[in-house]
């Protein structure tokens, strides 16, 4: 996306139906850790579509990323997304 290769995994905080979140990384340089609130695991739709969850948050964080001006991702607690149908705000792991 904008000439720069995005890669991105799920995190764990807490086993089971923990918090999660996602890491995401431009290039080989540039990355962030998000946990999402509210759980995930609270919606319905997560278990059943939970590679759609991460792309699109991928693809949100991506584009968010070409969009600053200083090529970084956005600052944790500052942003939110609706992801299958529930707002997420993207905050500091804790």
């Amino acid at each position: 996306m904008g000439g720069v290769k995005f890669e991105y995994h799920e995190i764990s905080f807490g086993s089971g139906g923990g918090n999660r979140g996602i890491y995401i990384q431009a290039g080989k340089d540039i990355s962030q850790k998000y946990q999402f609130s509210p759980n995930p695991h609270r919606n319905p739709k997560y278990n059943k579509y939970q590679e759609r969850f991460y792309n699109e948050a991928a693809k949100f964080l991506a584009q968010e990323f070409i969009n600053q001006e200083q090529s970084k991702f956005p600052e944790p607690g500052l942003i939110e997304e609706t992801l299958l149908g529930v707002e997420y705000t993207f905050e500091e792991p804790r």
